[in-house]
């Protein structure tokens, strides 16, 4: 198509796909895992530059764009009677916001306001808008607008700004939590959006110990890596980056030892330990 600028994405766990709306149309394209696109014209959606957006439990996919107190909703369960149809509209209060997120804890959207990073929570039955407090902390009042934000299981919240890249967790604001950490390092955009399928794990376990077996823990201020087994039988460490993409490979001869992560940028990692094929250990980890 000739208008090939996507935005509001969000996940639909009830089809798997990932949505997201084709700008200045009527459109909204269905990703799948290979990356292939199918384009829905819904009738009713106005041509607009919706910048923000993000899909319900039951794959009511919410949109809106910056200021804006209109919210669009659009049916993508695929197992409903309106699927692909517009259902009634929600009016909410303008908000310097560029991304929001559904919370699978409380079934609210969260967002964060650009203009001083208060962070609110949307009724997303009736639009209305609850102050929760100020994003604080790691430097987050230093970094700009989010223009990325996604919840995990736990209902924990991911922003990412647009300048510099950087990454910031809120751990479960639907508690009235609004301290920031630093979480990881991305890259930064001029546009940029978020979505995440809320059933899927994503634990933080770093580092990884258990006794009987192995551990592996980071060694403060540098990029080594230590490990230690209880034998000396062949292993593989496998690490990917967040989209998944294996970045290294590591043969293991030995029962303990250290790997050198220095030529890799700082940012999150997945390791998996295999042997004999067999998954002996996996998480997550900073270098």
């Amino acid at each position: 198509p000739p208008n090939q600028q996507l935005n509001a994405f969000g996940y639909n766990r009830t089809d798997n796909f990932i949505w997201g709306y084709r700008l200045h149309t009527t459109d909204l394209v269905r990703i799948a895992a290979n990356f292939s696109i199918t384009i829905f014209s819904i009738p009713g959606l106005p041509e607009a530059s919706f910048n923000v957006g993000d899909i319900s439990e039951d794959g009511i996919l919410y949109l809106t764009t910056t200021h804006n107190t209109t919210v669009f909703r659009v049916d993508l369960n695929p197992n409903s009677a309106t699927y692909l149809q517009m259902l009634s509209p929600m009016i909410i209060d303008s908000t310097n916001f560029f991304d929001w997120s559904f919370s699978p804890i409380d079934g609210n959207i969260y967002a964060i306001d650009s203009a001083d990073n208060s962070i609110f929570r949307f009724d997303s039955n009736t639009g209305a808008r609850t102050w929760i407090g100020i994003a604080t902390g790691d430097g987050i009042d230093t970094v700009g607008r989010f223009g990325a934000s996604y919840m995990d299981t736990d209902g924990n919240f991911y922003l990412s700004a647009n300048r510099g890249g950087k990454i910031f967790k809120i751990s479960a604001p639907h508690t009235g939590n609004t301290n920031a950490v630093l979480f990881s390092q991305g890259p930064a955009s001029l546009n940029n959006d978020g979505a995440l399928c809320s059933g899927a794990l994503f634990n933080s376990v770093s580092p990884v110990n258990d006794s009987n077996h192995f551990s592996i823990y980071s060694e403060a201020g540098s990029n080594i890596i230590h490990y230690d087994f209880t034998d000396a039988k062949q292993r593989t460490l496998f690490v990917y980056d967040v989209l998944g993409k294996k970045i290294f490979e590591w043969k293991i001869n030995n029962r303990s030892g250290e790997i050198n992560f220095s030529l890799i940028p700082k940012a999150v990692y997945f390791y998996v330990m295999k042997s004999n094929n067999q998954i002996e250990c996996k998480g997550k980890f900073i270098p």
